[in-house]
């Protein structure tokens, strides 16, 4: 007796990746500042993001199948499909930062730049921001 070597074709392949992110952020925080010379505004402050997020991750494939070799067993072509997902309820619900900003007076114009870092996750975050106070 001998072995049937058996096959399998795999055709028309394809697969697709879905990932949807939400999350809905609460910003506490407490700064101070300090002006110096009319025109110049360093601050200091400590805040803590209060989040409520979600994730969930789709991963999805497939393909057509035929087995090649089979002599003696009727094979109809059919396809193979896999799906995997993977679903996180949220990350942290607390996120601590320390935050800083450095600023300037310009008649009734007011230029700062915040920097915001958070200790946990290793990440930082630098804003731009234009007012006008009269």
């Amino acid at each position: 007796m001998t072995n049937p070597q058996i096959t399998a074709k795999l055709s028309n392949i394809k697969a697709a990746l879905t990932v949807e992110n939400s999350s809905f952020v609460i910003p506490i925080e407490i700064m101070t500042s300090l002006q110096a010379l009319w025109f110049l505004n360093v601050g200091l402050g400590a805040g803590v993001d209060v989040a409520f997020s979600g994730s969930n991750i789709k991963l999805a494939g497939g393909s057509d199948l035929d087995l090649l070799g089979l002599q003696q067993a009727t094979f109809t072509p059919g396809t193979a499909k896999v799906t995997a997902t993977d679903s996180k309820a949220g990350g942290d619900f607390l996120v601590p930062r320390l935050a800083g900003s450095l600023g300037m007076n310009i008649a009734i114009f007011k230029l700062e730049v915040p920097v915001s870092v958070y200790p946990t996750t290793g990440a930082t975050t630098i804003g731009f921001n234009v007012g006008a106070v009269w």
